[in-house]
């Protein structure tokens, strides 16, 4: 939104002063902002293959000049894939049914899988019993 302000010419006690503009833009409004809450891999049903995405808690911000500056509402928690930028509801990310206590941790590097897998979707190795 273009602002602009004009300083008019007129004499003031017999000096006349100078005509000076100013012209700016104000960059303002609303956007989504994401906090990350945890890594891992899924099967993104936009790639159509494997990918890693971020746990993020979504919040919806005032910006100035896309800074965020005041937290309107907490939009919940989503799953972003790192490759496409897709985001996917939390409890059901990209076609990986399951709650999240069917879903099993790897015990070598931590990743939490989902339910149907039977090898760790980052390091690939196989689901203890």
């Amino acid at each position: 939104m273009p602002i602009r302000s004009t300083i008019n010419t007129e004499p003031v006690g017999g000096v006349v002063q100078r005509s000076m503009n100013f012209f700016f833009f104000v960059f303002a409004g609303t956007r989504v902002k994401y906090e990350t809450l945890s890594e891992g891999h899924f099967h993104c049903p936009h790639c159509g293959t494997t990918r890693a995405y971020q746990r993020a808690l979504a919040a919806s911000y005032i910006h100035l000049f896309w800074i965020p500056l005041i937290r309107l509402k907490e939009l919940g928690e989503v799953l972003r894939c790192r490759t496409c930028g897709g985001s996917f509801a939390s409890e059901e990310p990209g076609g990986v049914s399951g709650r999240a206590a069917d879903r099993w941790t790897c015990e070598r590097c931590g990743n939490v899988n989902p339910p149907g897998e039977i090898g760790c979707l980052k390091c690939g190795k196989g689901r203890s019993a």
